[in-house]
């Protein structure tokens, strides 16, 4: 019997959205945040807004103190719908389910080089 546990993840952009709307809710600024946390420069703020990167746990942690809020106020989880329905494609490909992907990248790779390198033949 297989678990029907839907295993959670993060939605990166969400995340970075809500963080950013919490932030500005409470006046604080980047640069705050940045003296807070003992940053030289606000990047990795900046990158956490725009979802391309979580904060590590220790500044999860921090970040939650410094807004008076959870962790789990911070962090917006993917919709469960579509984290099942990966689960159940990742189930249903077999023991390597990876194997195709890259196959067909490498594929689509040596293909383009190909063409590339005959245009200039």
């Amino acid at each position: 019997m297989r678990n029907q546990f839907a295993y959670p993840t993060i939605n990166l952009k969400k995340t970075g959205e809500n963080l950013k709307r919490i932030r500005k809710e409470k006046g604080v600024t980047v640069a705050q945040i940045c003296e807070a946390m003992g940053f030289e420069n606000p990047q990795s703020v900046y990158k956490w807004q725009r979802g391309m990167t979580l904060p590590s746990v220790d500044n999860l942690f921090a970040l939650s103190r410094l807004l008076g809020i959870t962790i789990e106020d911070i962090l917006v989880e993917e919709d469960p719908i579509q984290s099942k329905s990966f689960l159940k494609d990742l189930q249903d490909a077999g023991p390597y389910p990876f194997i195709g992907l890259f196959y067909t990248q490498f594929i689509y790779k040596t293909r383009f080089v190909s063409d590339s390198v005959r245009a200039f033949h």
